[in-house]
């Protein structure tokens, strides 16, 4: 058998060329992505064989490729073809080439499951990694919300109790300071006056300090990214509005107080004079200052919404009380430009 591989009529089809082609038309049709490019190839092999009987040799590694296209009509035409090649081999021959064609097609079953299972199980990872970034996600939302929940409500209790101090505790010790100071005034023992005047001093630094202790809670309790979203949203819409506020929420009272009523005449100021769709504030907190910039995008600015308004008046006094800069254009839409020094030791 091996001699007549070896010495053909032509002398020139020794096994080496029949393996080497089977093995390149083979090469040619992993490389190519396109079917139709495949059957081709796969097509010229077999009429090859059907030339070159010689070729059949190595069919069963074609057909490999052949089962690999998935079209049943392609495979079973090569099937045929390739027992029509069989046909006037010993039987020995026959039975190899056409055994290792079926080893050939179950192979390509069994590689074709494990590719499907090999994607199912990517598919499975990559939804899996997904699932827990989303999982993580709402988990770290949940966790900001019911710290902005927490937060406001602790900052709503600091505000009734310090409510309840000034109407309660506040009003009573002032009506004690009153009560004393009619006794002074008609009482003339002077022990007895002297006694007074200490009650009187006990009183003064009790309301001093509850009045103090009544003002922080107050700072403290202002929210200022609350009570910006109060200002802006029953206007969004109307208008789009963007926000961007980088302060630490512990950041003097007067500036958060100065920022809310800026802002809230400037959408005022919006609303009455301007017709502008978009608006853009910017609240930022730098090393020595803070900075807010308000800006729309309107292109019919009325006089009156200039700084001679009272509004902008008010803005600008309240800038400058606090040692701050307001600058005012209206040359591409309105624009407040703002500054606040920070106090030392801030």
């Amino acid at each position: 058998m091996l001699s007549v591989l070896i010495f053909t009529n032509e002398g020139f089809f020794i096994p080496v060329v029949v393996l080497l082609t089977g093995f390149s038309f083979s090469l040619l049709c992993q490389i190519s992505d396109n079917k139709k490019i495949k059957i081709i190839i796969l097509s010229a092999y077999i009429i090859l064989a059907f030339i070159r009987k010689e070729f059949v040799i190595v069919y069963p590694i074609i057909f490999y490729e052949i089962a690999q296209t998935r079209i049943k009509s392609f495979i079973a035409v090569t099937a045929l073809a390739g027992i029509a090649l069989c046909i006037g081999k010993e039987t020995s021959e026959a039975v190899v080439i056409i055994s290792a064609m079926c080893i050939a097609s179950a192979l390509q079953v069994k590689s074709y499951k494990y590719a499907n299972l090999s994607n199912e199980l990517i598919e499975i990872r990559d939804s899996g990694t997904e699932l827990k970034y989303i999982l993580e996600t709402k988990n770290r939302d949940l966790i900001d919300s019911q710290n902005y929940e927490i937060n406001l409500a602790t900052l709503r209790e600091r505000n009734r109790i310090a409510r309840e101090i000034h109407d309660n505790v506040g009003h009573l010790l002032t009506r004690s300071i009153l009560q004393i100071g009619a006794m002074l005034a008609i009482n003339k023992d002077e022990n007895e006056r002297l006694m007074l005047e200490g009650i009187k001093t006990t009183l003064d630094n009790a309301m001093t300090n509850i009045r103090e202790s009544v003002h922080n809670l107050h700072d403290e309790s202002i929210d200022l990214i609350n009570a910006v979203n109060e200002c802006i949203t029953p206007l969004k819409s109307k208008y789009e509005i963007n926000t961007s506020i980088e302060i630490d929420r512990n950041a003097d009272a007067n500036v958060k107080i100065c920022i809310i009523t800026i802002i809230k005449e400037a959408m005022s100021n919006i609303v009455k004079h301007s017709n502008c769709t978009k608006v853009d504030i910017s609240v930022q907190e730098h090393p020595a200052f803070y900075k807010m910039i308000i800006h729309d995008n309107g292109t019919d600015i009325k006089s009156d919404n200039s700084s001679s308004g009272m509004g902008i008046t008010g803005m600008i006094e309240r800038v400058e009380r606090l040692g701050g800069i307001i600058r005012i254009t209206n040359e591409d839409g309105f624009r407040i430009f703002v500054t606040i020094p920070k106090k030392k030791g801030v």
